[in-house]
Order: C-alpha cells, then structure tokens, then sequence
C-alpha cells in the first residue's frame, strides 16, 4: 500500500522529497488527487512502510505547509483515501 504527504504549495512538496532522496527513501512526486485536494498541486507518494520515517522528517522539519498524509486504498477500480496524520 502507499501513502501520499500532501502540502499546500510545490515549494514544500520539492523540499520534502528532496528529503525523501538525500535518505535514500523511494518516492514518486505526484499529481495531488483531487479526492485530497481540489488544488492542482503535487504530492510525495510513497510505501507506506516508511510512514515512520515520514512522521520523523515532519517533525523534524516543521513545514508549515503540510495538510496531511494518506493511505492509499484500491479496490478493484475505485480509489479511496484515508487521512493518517
């Protein structure tokens, strides 16, 4: 499963996953799903095994642009997104 770390502007989103790389962590920088967020931004998408290094990074950093992180649910051909933190 994967979990997506949403932030309100594409500054932040590239600063986190420039985080995301100097970790060596996998990560995919993404179109923001509108289920999430009605804003045409970009995301962090990432398994959500890392979510403990997610929370690290966060607290860490103190982004002030952060809305959420989200676990990503498939079932068949829907999509569904769950707010974690």
């Amino acid at each position: 499963m994967n979990i997506i770390v949403v932030f309100a502007n594409r500054t932040s989103t590239l600063m986190f996953a420039r985080t995301l790389n100097a970790v060596n962590i996998p990560h995919m920088v993404v179109s923001t799903p509108r289920a999430i967020m009605r804003s045409c931004g970009v995301s962090c998408k990432l398994d959500s095994r890392y979510f403990g290094v997610v929370e690290n990074i966060l607290a860490k950093n103190k982004l002030n642009s952060f809305v959420g992180v989200y676990k990503e649910i498939v079932k068949q051909r829907n999509i569904a997104y769950i707010k974690l933190r």
